[in-house]
């Protein structure tokens, strides 16, 4: 009869840890929300497309600079685009794949949590040895000399009801907390590749500048020197035009240290460096560089546009508060830390322990019997550090409350300095529009009085100067456009 009672009692054993091992385990994958990337590629403007022009007198020579295959004037260079620099960022970034070994630590740390609920087991031997006096089971002292040996399988449960179900639920919101902060970190990779990429962008539209500033020197010096032969020119407009030709090319030389500066800063942050050589340079697409209504004489990029930018600042800030991932790590954060606040408290509710052991035992090892042992409690722990655990496990709820509704102010800050951006970068690209327009036309003129004899060379020079400083404004206003969507959307939490 306690043979079939010991077999029963192994079997239902058996079964109960089965149950709880299939009905508590945790898969350690998680489904982390993860960043469209084709929501993050922004569309071409249709207001801004360029426009078709019959005035061939814009010049041969500027329409083959302006549409020069990028690898022609950079041998070795690698041409890139915003799409290509927002997947490699997405994908090679090393702020997402920290991320990404976080979130597998808090999954790991779920697993772990839920573990609690079910029972260890394992083998167990033990040596125990008396010499000297012990107790008799008559209650008599009597001098002994004896030892025990059992060895075995053992299965112990120890549980904390209140305490590790709070705890389990603390370790559910730390999960979530951390695939929302890997998507924050995503987003935050996808914007510094795309600020990082427009500076890349910024560098190269500033070698051009500089380019038609040095043929514009080489010119200048050219005609000065012809003037000077013919007896109607002065000896100190050909040193004024050489001094303007060596200081394009100082500028010149600046711009393309410049753009290596930008090149290397853009594969150190897409981890590729060692790929691409140290000394290599990268090159924009010469697609976006080509999107520009001045793109004829002035090849800088085009401004694009999100969908995001048709919202009101009012429907921008709900948008943010409800998807900004963040704000949402936050609030997990914040139910996290309620559920460890209440899990400190568990000092007044009882811990359940058990233990089972199943195997041989006897005075030697050669003569053991079997043996099953069980042993079942419950018992309450109080200590001296019981309440100052609870008090700081609420001090901590309270701080991430009050850090939850201190993003939450700063959210909407965010959203509206980056509309407030938005907004002036789109009147900076009307202004410098103007200012393009009219700086052209006055470098014609002035130009033209000046190979008559009616203009002198410091007007002539002036005047190139101030098509430079327009043209820089120019490429300046499109690039702070484009980068200031990107700042909105990375406000409200991505598209």
């Amino acid at each position: 009869m306690n043979c079939q009672e010991n077999t029963l009692l192994r079997s239902l054993t058996i079964a109960l840890i089965s149950l709880l091992l299939s009905s508590c385990s945790t898969d350690s994958s998680t489904n982390v929300r993860s960043n469209d990337l084709a929501l993050w590629i922004p569309q071409q403007s249709e207001q801004e497309q360029p426009e078709e022009t019959t005035d061939e007198s814009a010049g041969e020579q500027d329409v083959a600079e302006a549409t020069e295959p990028p690898d022609e004037r950079f041998p070795g260079a690698r041409t890139i685009s915003l799409s290509e620099v927002l997947e490699l960022s997405k994908s090679n970034a090393l702020s997402i794949q920290m991320a990404r070994q976080r979130t597998r630590a808090a999954a790991a740390n779920q697993q772990i949590a839920n573990a609690a609920f079910l029972p260890t087991i394992g083998p167990r031997i033990d040596y125990a040895r008396t010499d000297g006096v012990a107790q008799g089971t008559d209650g008599a002292i009597v001098d002994v000399s004896k030892q025990s040996i059992f060895t075995g399988l053992e299965v112990r449960f120890d549980l904390d009801p209140w305490g590790d179900w709070h705890r389990r639920l603390a370790a559910e919101e730390e999960l979530i907390s951390s695939e929302q902060q890997f998507s924050s970190i995503e987003q935050l990779a996808l914007h510094h590749g795309a600020q990082l990429y427009h500076g890349l962008v910024r560098s190269h539209g500033v070698i051009a500048i500089a380019e038609r500033r040095v043929n514009f020197g080489n010119q200048i010096v050219s005609t000065a020197n012809a003037r000077l032969e013919a007896g109607v020119g002065l000896r100190e407009d050909v040193l004024g035009a050489q001094a303007k030709e060596a200081a394009a090319e100082r500028d010149l030389t600046i711009a393309h240290a410049n753009a290596q500066i930008a090149s290397v800063r853009l594969l150190e942050f897409l981890v590729l460096s060692d790929e691409i050589g140290s000394g290599s340079i990268l090159v924009p697409d010469s697609i976006l560089m080509s999107q520009s209504p001045h793109v004829r004489n002035h090849p800088v990029p085009g401004p694009v546009r999100f969908p995001l930018q048709d919202l009101t600042a009012k429907e921008l800030i709900e948008r943010g508060l409800q998807q900004r991932p963040d704000l949402m790590a936050a609030r997990a954060e914040v139910r996290a830390s309620r559920s460890l606040s209440r899990a400190s408290s568990a000092w007044g509710h009882p811990i359940v322990s058990a233990r089972t052991g199943v195997g041989r035992f006897g005075a030697e090892s050669g003569d053991l019997d079997d043996q099953e042992t069980a042993e079942v409690g419950i018992g309450w722990q109080f200590g001296f550090d019981s309440g100052a655990s609870h008090r700081r496990a609420i001090a901590i709820f309270e701080e991430t409350q009050l850090a939850m509704k201190k993003l939450e102010l700063r959210i909407s800050a965010q959203i509206r300095e980056s509309l407030a951006r938005l907004t002036a970068s789109r009147a900076s690209m009307a202004s410098a529009n103007r200012q393009l327009e009219a700086s052209e036309e006055t470098l014609i003129l002035v130009r033209l009085r000046y190979q008559a004899g009616a203009a002198l060379l410091d007007e002539l020079l002036g005047r190139e100067a101030d098509l430079s400083e327009a043209r820089t404004g120019w490429l300046n206003s499109i690039l702070s456009h484009n980068q200031a969507q990107f700042d909105l959307m990375l406000a409200i939490g991505g598209p």
